[in-house]
């Protein structure tokens, strides 16, 4: 995750160098609106069974899939994004964290 930490490291970095700018009347540097947040999201046919995972990944890469392969994509990418610690926390920073850099329950890192 370390395009989420050089991010923040530089809004940071922003913030504190328009403190001291601030103090001795300078022009302050741009920023944004608001701070931005990022998660990253990672799911993979990977941690399904073996039978699972071997027919996921043998589909082909084109437009031309059949229905049940779409429907078959659709369900188990569901089933991957509620397995997905880094998806839950996502979703609860998108229902409950106000704060930049807040933490999810004194969690910090991805999506905090």
């Amino acid at each position: 995750m370390n395009r989420q930490r050089e991010r923040e490291q530089a809004q940071a970095n922003i913030r504190t160098c328009n403190e001291r700018l601030t103090a001795c009347r300078a022009t302050l540097l741009p920023t944004f609106k608001q701070e931005i947040r990022t998660c990253f999201v990672e799911i993979s046919f990977e941690g399904l069974p073996a039978k699972q995972r071997d027919e996921f990944l043998a589909l082909p890469t084109t437009f031309a899939l059949r229905r049940e392969q779409v429907d078959g994509l659709i369900k188990v990418a569901g089933t991957l994004l509620a397995e997905s610690p880094d998806f839950q926390k996502l979703v609860r920073a998108l229902r409950n964290e106000r704060t930049l850099g807040a933490g999810l329950a004194g969690q910090s890192g991805n999506c905090s």
